[in-house]
């Protein structure tokens, strides 16, 4: 599976800088889980995959003493844009995530 990152329209990788922003450790855990999902796929034991609202799915990711969330649509039946990330700091998922993923998707798909 080929995984690519959102980029806005002035070419901001949003995705990768939030990535960028983590300790090292993190950031090395989170780049496996997308080998893994490439050698994988959907068969990846690292995360968790999620569908939210039609074509937009969460890819659930753990790491030790937190959890971050990915925003995702696939392109085609090999081709996975990641839209958006976030830190999971509580049980729900806040309202402001979700509607910057759609509103990316919404770019993207069209």
């Amino acid at each position: 599976m080929n995984i690519e990152f959102y980029r806005s329209a002035s070419g901001r990788n949003y995705v990768k800088r939030f990535i960028k922003k983590l300790n090292f450790e993190e950031q090395l855990r989170l780049y496996a889980v997308f080998e893994d999902i490439k050698l994988f796929g959907f068969k990846s034991l690292k995360c968790q995959f999620r569908q939210l609202d039609g074509k937009l799915w969460e890819l659930k990711v753990r790491v030790i003493g937190s959890g971050y969330r990915f925003f995702y649509v696939m392109l085609s039946k090999e081709v996975m844009m990641v839209l958006h990330a976030y830190k999971k700091q509580s049980q729900k998922m806040p309202k402001r995530e979700l509607d910057v993923a759609k509103r990316r998707m919404k770019e993207d798909l069209s």
